[in-house]
């Protein structure tokens, strides 16, 4: 698997990003981001849990295809977008949540919440502090989102982390459709956390769990960690962010969707990919 991480993307490039590659692409990638504020509601969202117009805030709103109800973006809130190869059949997609639903919970403890106060509340998707309840009384708290999509043995969509999210984003929405359940971040329970830290955390926990299992299918690292292949399929799909084509063709990037991938790579840190595969932020690594 390829991991990337894309720094601050639209919400509509990274929709369309992520169908490119699941679409154009055999390889197995998980895309790191953050979105602006945006408000996305599922396949079978109820529209009443929006309960003010987004637009009032300059909040964008997308109706999308993955699973769960309706949920909030923003800065501060690690995104993931795990595209994988599954399989076909009906319990595909309750497996690949469950493996993303662990991946975070993971990456959560070792970002500081201890193992016994995170994890999953029965009946109810998403990641939690304290299922079972808070030890002053404190009812279940969501810390991160998960929604997915599976189509053809691919898998699109995925998790939302809150780090240091401004929670007031979920204050015109039902969160996932749940009335009795707040939201909270990593900041909002006392952790000191960078995005930068959690970035770590979720790829360390995506490559060995905390039981030494091996997640995503990833492999270990070869020698050389770049991989123009990957560079090319990015630059290629990219082309879906400008609108141009709805029918990419793999092949050579042209210098447009190559100055495109660039800048977005250059905002998180990162020149390029390609020349420095290394990079701190705006990395590709294949594991």
């Amino acid at each position: 698997m390829r991991v990337r991480w894309l720094g601050r993307v639209p919400y509509a490039e990274a929709w369309d990003l992520q169908r490119a590659i699941a679409a154009r692409s055999d390889d197995d990638v998980l895309l790191l981001l953050e979105h602006p504020p945006t408000i996305t509601l599922g396949a079978h969202a109820d529209p009443s849990h929006v309960l003010a117009d987004p637009a009032d805030r300059g909040v964008e709103v997308f109706h999308v295809d993955r699973g769960g109800d309706v949920t909030a973006h923003g800065p501060g809130q690690l995104v993931g977008y795990p595209i994988r190869s599954v399989g076909d059949g009906p319990h595909q997609g309750p497996r690949h949540v469950a493996l993303v639903e662990q991946v975070v919970i993971d990456a959560v403890v070792a970002l500081g919440v201890p193992a016994d106060r995170v994890g999953r509340l029965p009946g109810l998707p998403g990641i939690w502090i304290d299922p079972a309840g808070g030890p002053a009384g404190q009812p279940p708290r969501k810390v991160a989102a998960v929604g997915v999509r599976t189509a053809r043995g691919r898998t699109t969509h995925g998790f939302a982390l809150n780090v240091t999210t401004d929670l007031s984003l979920f204050n015109g929405i039902v969160p996932c459709g749940i009335p009795d359940r707040p939201v909270t971040s990593l900041a909002a329970e006392g952790l000191t956390v960078g995005m930068a830290e959690a970035v770590d955390a979720v790829i360390a926990a995506a490559i060995v769990g905390r039981h030494g299992t091996r997640r995503f299918g990833w492999k270990p690292p070869g020698p050389n960690h770049s991989d123009p292949h990957l560079d090319v399929d990015l630059h290629v799909v990219v082309a879906f962010f400008s609108g141009r084509s709805r029918s990419v063709q793999r092949g050579a990037p042209d210098p447009g969707t190559t100055r495109r991938i660039a800048r977005r790579e250059g905002s998180s840190g990162c020149h390029s990919a390609v020349s420095r595969p290394g990079c701190e932020r705006g990395r590709s690594f294949i594991y």
